[in-house]
């Protein structure tokens, strides 16, 4: 009932969409056994917390360690080097139980994907194990000063739920990985289990436990990644767990007869090891195959990861359960040690990188170029740079009089103009915001995709346009640069293939905007900055888009000698002006009303009806959208007539002016 919707959930199956409760569906679960179990021994008085996390050890570690050393192997073979550092920190954050901190702080713009965190699922087995540190001794506690366990368990639950609402306004990434706002999952089951058994007939307990179901069944098909969750959204799978729980607290213990079908029992008795195996298989896959999984795919991995857990289960699980030796809890401890130790290893060796063919470098090296690129001049996540302290990019022995206003894109273009500015013996002044779109007079909402637009550069996005601005009326400013990846949710344009959909919105005067209508904001905003700039004597250059790979570059390039990815196709220019159709109409009309000079990189990136991902010297992206620094530095030519005198007008348009 907890492990089946999470496992095709993850699989991406349709009709699983709400998959996810199945971890809510777990909590519930946990709080009542382990919660029975505890008080079942204070009141026979063999309480012992050191014979519970004995058991604690022996029941998590042994198969849990198992499938981390096989990750491990696995990510040694197949993950490039930063990718194999990222894994290496979240495998060191497991073996102590602190991943669920690890992926909450590693939420941002430039975060890996799924595929490349195989152990993402693990910060639900963090946020038991986290509760199961305190829990036995506030039982103790409890029984040793006669209070009352329910009422205390009530009142706990309550507070962990009354936050776990409250956080949702703004921190939803916190509500959903921590501790203090999932607990009252853990207490609902607690509370069950510290309640007296009640012999119900049972007809009625085949109503509650029927009725329990049903709403379990319907927040799995109708939850979705838009649901706005957990918060009071985990309220109805909770309930419904809770009165299926219910429907078997009783004398015999006799609970609701399907359930107990030889086939559920079975995946029940192995549900630990295949909610462990399930989900590193699938992001192995998903990686190895540079993309989502086909369906039939998707099931024989998730059949495979049952099969893999059956022999966990039967080989090593059973076995050391019913192990009475100290080697037992010592292996396992030792184990967990190793590979934490392992992970911390590989990670300060920056992903081992020696271990890379020769022939791959180029492709391993292009994945670091975010942090070659000026990333140190842009606000991201919780970073934020204000254009007050703008980077001063070229020769800096020469006066600025050239702003770069933008955001990942504009990092990208600020390599380009860095090199052309060398050239021309110029300087110019870069501060970026990523995710930002340029323009006045507009906020990002904070209502949509909190996880993300909740971050303090999301939230500096209006304040940082306003004080662009200001930096660009200053009267040594003569041009400003525009450069965004203008393509994307900011226009109510598809995601990247590779990218999951979000729903960001776009608000002016506190009120989003409405689904579909964003491009209409920011086409409002965009014309008014330029208006304001160019009224204000300024000259406007606008970088258009660049052509976008649906796919992970150096990532689908490296896979591809395993032999399960796609050939990595160049991307055409029809599907660049395709998919950039409605930016580019509107840089036409733009270009008619204003005196805007446009730089299409497009022409300079494709060759006839082709562009190119690569070369003879490697990936030309370091990801699926931000061009590599080799590759940014062959477009200085591009910008070179920015930096000459502005005055000479012939020679400061920008050659490849062309909007089509």
């Amino acid at each position: 009932m907890a492990v089946l919707p999470v496992v095709l959930f993850h699989a991406g199956i349709p009709g699983f969409s709400g998959g996810f409760i199945g971890v809510d569906v777990f909590f519930v679960i946990s709080g009542f056994l382990i919660t029975g179990i505890l008080l079942r021994s204070l009141n026979e008085g063999t309480y012992s917390i050191g014979h519970f996390y004995e058991r604690r050890v022996k029941r998590i570690l042994p198969a849990l360690s198992l499938v981390l050393f096989v990750s491990t192997l696995v990510a040694l073979v197949v993950y490039l080097p930063e990718t194999l550092k990222n894994y290496a920190k979240s495998l060191a954050s497991v073996s102590i139980f602190g991943s669920n901190f690890f992926f909450w702080r590693s939420i941002g713009y430039f975060a890996e994907q799924a595929d490349a965190q195989p152990l993402l699922h693990t910060w639900s087995l963090a946020v038991e194990e986290q509760f199961y540190i305190f829990y036995p001794l506030l039982l103790w506690l409890l029984a040793k000063r006669t209070i009352d366990v329910r009422k205390a368990l009530l009142l706990i639950g309550a507070v962990s739920l009354a936050l776990s609402i409250y956080t949702m306004q703004g921190h939803k990434s916190a509500t959903f990985y921590l501790l203090p706002t999932r607990a009252w999952e853990l207490m609902v089951g607690g509370l069950i289990a510290a309640s007296p058994r009640i012999d119900l007939r049972p007809q009625l307990r085949s109503v509650l436990a029927i009725a329990g179901i049903l709403i379990i069944a319907a927040c799995v098909v109708l939850y979705t990644d838009k649901t706005n969750f957990p918060g009071a959204a985990a309220i109805p799978p909770v309930l419904g767990t809770a009165l299926v729980v219910l429907s078997g607290h009783n004398n015999t213990n006799d609970g609701y007869g399907p359930l107990r079908s030889p086939p559920l029992v079975i995946i029940g008795r192995a549900s630990y090891s295949f909610y462990l195996w399930h989900f590193p298989a699938l992001a192995f896959a998903a990686y190895l195959c540079a993309g989502p999984l086909p369906i039939l795919t998707g099931l024989t991995v998730c059949a495979g990861s049952l099969l893999a857990a059956l022999f966990t289960l039967k080989l090593l699980e059973d076995p050391v359960r019913r192990s009475r030796k100290k080697r037992a809890v010592v292996l396992p401890l030792v184990a967990m040690g190793a590979l934490g130790a392992a992970g911390a290893a590989v990670a300060v060796s920056n992903g081992l990188p020696q271990r890379i063919p020769a022939a791959s470098l180029a492709i391993a090296a292009a994945q670091n170029d975010r942090t070659v690129h000026h990333e140190e001049c842009m606000s991201v996540d919780t970073t934020i740079v204000p254009p007050s302290n703008a980077c001063l990019l070229g020769d800096r022995n020469e006066p600025p009089h050239v702003l770069l206003w933008g955001d990942s894109h504009a990092m990208v273009t600020a390599t380009s103009m860095e090199a052309a500015a060398m050239k021309q013996r110029a300087s110019f002044l870069f501060a970026a915001a990523a995710d930002c779109p340029p323009g006045l007079g507009f906020e990002i909402s904070a209502q949509f995709v909190p996880s993300l637009t909740t971050t303090p550069s999301y939230r500096y996005c209006g304040q940082y346009n306003r004080e662009m601005l200001e930096a660009a009326l200053a009267s040594n400013v003569h041009t400003v640069v525009i450069s965004s990846r203008w393509t994307n949710w900011r226009i109510d344009e598809p995601a990247n293939a590779v990218e999951e959909p979000v729903d960001i919105r776009l608000e002016m005067d506190g009120r989003p905007a409405p689904r579909g209508s964003n491009h209409l904001v920011f086409e409002r905003g965009f014309a008014e900055l330029v208006e304001q700039l160019t009224e204000s004597g300024k000259r406007v250059v606008v970088v258009a888009p660049l052509p976008e790979p649906q796919f992970d570059v150096p990532n689908l390039l490296y896979v591809q000698r395993f032999g399960l990815a796609p050939k990595a196709n160049p991307v055409s220019r029809f599907d660049y002006e395709r998919r950039h159709a409605r930016i580019l109409a509107y840089f036409r009309d733009l270009r008619k009303r204003y005196p805007v000079t446009f730089i299409e990189p497009a022409d300079a990136l494709c060759t006839g009806s082709s562009c190119a991902i690569q070369d003879r010297y490697g990936p030309r992206y370091f990801d699926h959208n931000h061009l590599t620094v080799r590759a940014a530095r062959t477009l200085a030519p591009l910008y070179e007539p920015i930096f000459r005198e502005p005055g000479d007008a012939a020679a400061a348009a920008p050659k490849a002016a062309t909007v089509r």
